[in-house]
């Protein structure tokens, strides 16, 4: 059987800068609307074929943030050990919790494991609720109950620290494709994942590695 290659009729390469664009969320450059000046032709009887060719974002986003809803501890049932929105690497983990003088345990932490063990200095338990936390995943304690720990008592985590907390990065869009799906709600708006491979404060580049998401428009 010979295979047809069917070549586009037309392509249209769009540059997008987010200064440029209406902003949804004022002060949030990375959800906004794009008005083209001119409008991209399409017949009933064809179809758009849309796809990423290159992207330089910066990398601003912290590792431990309310907006990415991992930066609490409760315990004690009401109360709240909050992380400053920040980037972490372990020893500044440790700092700010260990500094906190609210915060009725002490933290350290294994290299060779990469736990985090809690201990108690006061002289009465507490109990950490790990099922209402939001850091919990990130201390390796994504698994764990609520439990007391006892004057002089500790626990450590089942799980490893993980401050890579954000792996990629998905740009979506309200266009309507039929052929890109996703495991969190069937038919996605993903036009493209990004992997992370830089440092913070450095440029994310849609790099070769990247899978190139090709979404098919027909409406």
């Amino acid at each position: 059987m010979s295979q047809v290659i069917v070549n586009p009729i037309s392509t249209t390469i769009l540059h997008i800068r987010s200064k440029d664009a209406d902003q949804i969320v004022e002060g949030l450059n990375s959800n906004f609307t794009v008005q083209l000046a001119s409008a991209i032709e399409v017949n009933q009887d064809e179809e758009i074929h849309c796809q990423l060719i290159s992207a330089e974002i910066p990398h601003s986003m912290y590792c431990i943030s309310d907006d990415v809803k991992n930066n609490t501890i409760v315990y004690d049932t009401n109360q709240t050990f909050t992380f400053p929105s920040q980037n972490y690497d372990i020893y500044e983990l440790l700092s700010v919790l260990n500094s906190d003088a609210s915060f009725p345990l002490t933290a350290t932490h294994n290299a060779y494991t990469n736990k985090l063990t809690f201990t108690n200095n006061t002289e009465t338990g507490h109990t950490i609720n790990w099922t209402s936390s939001l850091a919990n995943k990130l201390l390796g304690f994504a698994e764990a109950p609520d439990q007391v720990v006892n004057d002089g008592g500790t626990t450590t985590s089942p799980g490893m620290v993980d401050l890579a907390t954000i792996h990629s990065i998905f740009i979506k869009s309200d266009l309507a494709s039929g052929n890109v799906l996703s495991t969190r709600a069937g038919n996605s708006t993903t036009l493209q994942k990004i992997s992370i491979d830089v440092n913070p404060y450095n440029i994310i580049l849609l790099n070769q590695q990247d899978y190139r998401t090709v979404s098919v428009i027909q409406t």
